[in-house]
C-alpha cells in the first residue's frame, strides 16, 4: 500500500525490484548499471501530459563533487541508465489509488541533447562549489 511519504511511490517501484532503500552512491540495479526512479505526472485541461513534479536524480554531494570530473562522476555512474516508472497524479483520487501506467529505460548516452544540458547544469554545479557559493545553488540556474 502507497502512504502519504513524497517518496512512496518510489519506495514500491524499488520494492518491486527487490530492492531496498539505500542511500549508496551506487545505481540500485548495480550490477545491470541501473537506477530505478518514479515519477508523477498529470493530465492537463487540454488533455495533454506533464511532468507534475521535478525528477531529482542525486544529492550533491559537495566534497566529492570537487574532485571529479563529469564524465567520471558518480553522478553519471548512477544515472546512465535509468529504469522511470511512471504514475499519474490523480487530484480526485486517494494516493492509495494512483497507479504505475507506463515505464522506460531512459540511457542517457542515447539522448544527446539531454547529456549535454546535464553536463553544463553539472559544471555549473561544479562551478557554484569550487568558488565557495554553494549555499546560493537553486533550480532557477539551471535547465534541469
Amino acid at each position: 500500500m502507497v502512504t502519504s511519504t513524497k517518496s512512496s511511490f518510489g519506495d514500491a517501484f524499488e520494492n518491486w525490484f527487490g530492492k531496498e532503500k539505500d542511500n549508496l552512491s551506487l545505481p540500485d540495479m548495480a550490477e545491470a548499471g541501473v537506477e530505478l526512479k518514479a515519477t508523477p505526472f498529470k493530465k492537463l485541461k487540454s488533455g495533454q501530459y506533464s511532468a507534475a513534479e521535478r525528477l531529482v536524480l542525486n544529492i550533491i554531494n559537495y566534497n566529492d563533487l570537487l574532485n571529479e570530473e563529469v564524465e567520471s562522476s558518480k553522478f553519471m555512474a548512477k544515472n546512465k541508465s535509468i529504469q522511470l516508472g511512471f504514475y499519474e497524479k490523480e487530484a480526485d483520487k486517494p494516493k492509495a489509488d494512483w497507479k504505475f501506467k507506463e515505464t522506460a529505460l531512459f540511457e542517457l548516452a542515447n539522448n544527446k541533447k539531454d547529456l549535454e544540458i546535464i553536463k553544463q547544469d553539472w559544471e555549473l554545479v561544479h562551478k557554484f562549489i569550487s568558488e565557495g557559493r554553494a549555499h546560493e545553488l537553486s533550480e532557477r540556474y539551471f535547465q534541469y
